[in-house]
């Protein structure tokens, strides 16, 4: 079995109120994708088959006192319902350690770490034709591995990203200098590839690249999916976009009250510097990613006090 395994990471908020999960689900019951689901596959009046699988694995990186007990039971329920894996984290500890606590789950489940890990956020909208991107890579992938079990990893990209949208616009793929990273300018199509980058949510990665790497867990959230392209970049994976897969996201990090701003930039200044530290001029790049970021709070509340106390 040629499986892709769904990494999602719930973060204070109800499994059955999260828009990914929903969205997810709805797309799954039907018929087009029912055959990649384990209930579907031990159905014995299915008369279809598939050497693709795809698996869920929700990491709840929720603070414990943001969800009710009631709340808790009826995600106890839908994970039962939907044969999907639970990881509590017992509070927010990070992206990171969220991610790597679901990679641990994979390998003791697929020790040979065959397939495709896929990233998902607990806000964004799947979409069919996302769905049916995944899956035709990994169908092309199950397809490739029958001769040899990884020969799938030599003739498939490493890294696959999806078009993503935001309230602003296009927000993946991104470009990526090397020690920083900004929207595109251009369309999708247009990006070089030694510029491409992207967010963590869509994006679909060989587990082959798991047996060897671990997300740095000194990080805690921002800039985690660019140094995780930087690094694939430097190991010679190759990165491909979905054009056709298009996903729409609310992006928690456009929207948020001054005092949510400031415990956030806090949060940020510790990993853009994580991300930036290696370059010759990092304490440089570092403050013009910092100042850029204050100058965006200043426009956004209208307040010049901001720059000098965020």
């Amino acid at each position: 079995m040629f499986t892709v395994y769904g990494i999602m990471v719930l973060y204070n908020k109800p499994l059955l109120e999260s828009n990914t999960f929903n969205s997810l689900m709805k797309l799954l019951d039907h018929e087009e994708f029912l055959i990649y689901t384990e209930s579907a596959l031990e159905d014995a009046n299915k008369n279809v088959e598939s050497k693709a699988g795809f698996e869920l694995i929700i990491v709840d990186n929720s603070e414990p006192e943001k969800i009710s007990t009631a709340d808790n039971a009826k995600t106890q329920i839908a994970v039962k319902q939907r044969n999907c894996t639970y990881i509590s984290m017992d509070g927010n500890k990070g992206l990171p350690k969220a991610y790597n606590a679901a990679l641990d789950v994979i390998k003791a489940k697929n020790p040979d770490m065959i397939g495709f890990a896929m990233l998902l956020d607990d806000d964004t909208e799947i979409s069919k034709s996302y769905l049916q991107e995944v899956f035709s890579q990994v169908e092309f992938g199950a397809q490739i591995e029958s001769d040899n079990k990884y020969a799938a990893e030599k003739l498939m990209a490493g890294v696959y990203l999806p078009v993503i949208y935001d309230e602003i616009g296009m927000m993946s793929p991104s470009t990526l200098r090397r020690y920083y990273a900004h929207r595109a300018m251009c369309k999708p199509e247009e990006i070089l590839d030694k510029r491409l980058c992207g967010i963590n949510s869509g994006m679909l990665i060989s587990l082959g690249i798991f047996r060897t790497y671990r997300y740095n867990e000194k990080m805690f959230l921002d800039y985690v999916d660019h140094i995780f392209i930087r690094d694939m970049r430097d190991a010679g994976v190759r990165m491909e976009v979905l054009y056709d897969a298009v996903l729409n996201q609310h992006f928690s990090g456009n929207i948020h009250t001054v005092p949510q701003a400031r415990k956030r930039f806090k949060i940020f200044k510790k990993d853009v510097w994580i991300f930036c530290k290696e370059s010759p001029a990092g304490w440089l790049t570092y403050l013009y990613i910092i100042i850029r970021r204050k100058m965006k709070f200043v426009k956004q509340y209208d307040d010049w006090k901001l720059f000098f106390t965020m």
